[in-house]
This record gives structure tokens, sequence and C-alpha cells, in this order.
């Protein structure tokens, strides 16, 4: 029975997760461009997005976990 509501959420929360990404990386293409531009290496700008991209995902695991023990204390 968990393994039927588990996959569904972890799907969800996949396909959520890398929604915000997208949207976020899709605002700031003319910053990247004008980074590329005034010399940054494209290695640079990889770096950024996905060192940003962690601590959304690290962030909202970390809020998440918190609110699931909490939840499953109560």
């Amino acid at each position: 029975m968990p393994a039927q509501i588990l996959s569904p959420s972890i799907a969800l929360s996949t396909i959520g997760v890398y929604a915000t990404l997208a949207y976020a990386g899709a605002q700031r293409t003319r910053e990247f461009a004008m980074r590329i531009a005034l010399g940054a290496q494209p290695r640079d700008v990889w770096r950024l997005v996905v060192r940003e991209a962690l601590l959304l995902v690290l962030g909202g695991t970390a809020v998440g976990g918190f609110a699931a023990m909490w939840a499953a204390a109560s």
C-alpha cells in the first residue's frame, strides 16, 4: 500500500521541481547571455544554475522533511 502512494507522490514532486527550475532558468536567459557576453565561461554559468537549483531542492527537502515529521508526531 505505501508504494502505491509513494510512487505517484515522488513523480509529482519531481515534475514540480523540474517545472520550477525550468521556469527560473527561462526567466534568466538574458542574464546568462549577458554574463557570457561579458566574459564568463559557460561552465561558470552552468555552476551558478546548478548551485541555485541545489539550494532550492535542499531547502524544499528540509522544509518538507520537518513538516512530515511534525505531521507524523501529531
